[in-house]
């Protein structure tokens, strides 16, 4: 961050939005929280990769729109070698495609529906080192995860412990004294309960740390 003479920081952030308007938007929230400025922008129709490595800013705050422009894939490419955190906006409703942001190189996510003052707040909170998870998306999907452990048999919360550990299937095979071939059907069924669609909505999942505690044990269910 950058510190003016009177001490101050400033958060520098560059903004990534195929729509002009949205950078006007948020220079203007921005320009009212005092401690922030936009101080690069990428904006417009988005066809190549953009120069994302050598700004000389603190938050890279992208709009998860532009990953739809013809850049898209060459966007994502460039995030991944970004120099400072990503914090992504996006709609409530596509929040479960943003997940593999948040595993690839994301620090955090706001609803596009939420009042200035929570992506400020996030805006700081990405600057400082923190994760920030926008409780207007949080909220929803928690709920969700929450019906659908009540769903899970006993087995099935064992083997999901063992992959929020890191464990492969094999591993959690052992680990339980199961074939590999059930631990696979206990994951698709888990997966199934919890509205999960792929490995990247799993690891989102387990960054919630919400999994209730299960002992190990040998007995299947």
């Amino acid at each position: 961050m950058q510190t003016d003479d009177g001490g101050a920081a400033t958060v520098r952030v560059m903004v990534i939005s195929p729509s002009p308007l949205v950078c006007a938007g948020l220079r203007s929230v921005f320009g009212t929280a005092g401690d922030i400025a936009v101080v690069a922008e990428i904006s417009g129709p988005l066809t190549a990769q953009p120069d994302i490595g050598t700004r000389d800013t603190d938050v890279v705050l992208l709009d998860a729109l532009a990953l739809r422009e013809p850049a898209g894939p060459m966007i994502r490419r460039a995030l991944l070698h970004a120099h400072a955190p990503v914090l992504v906006f996006t709609m409530r409703d596509s929040m479960p495609g943003m997940v593999p942001l948040l595993r690839d190189y994301a620090r955090g996510y706001v609803a596009r529906e939420s009042a200035p003052e929570v992506l400020v707040a996030a805006i700081r909170c990405v600057a400082a080192g923190g994760q920030f998870t926008d409780p207007a998306l949080a909220a929803g999907r928690t709920a969700l995860w929450a019906d659908g452990l009540q769903a899970l048999s006993s087995r099935e919360l064992e083997v999901l412990r063992c992959l929020a550990r890191g464990y492969t299937v094999a591993r959690t095979a052992s680990a339980l004294g199961l074939a590999s071939t059930t631990v696979y059907t206990h994951r698709t069924s888990i997966m199934r309960k919890l509205q999960l669609h792929g490995s990247a909505d799993l690891v989102a999942f387990v960054m919630t740390g919400n999994i209730p505690h299960t002992s190990f044990s040998s007995q299947s269910v």
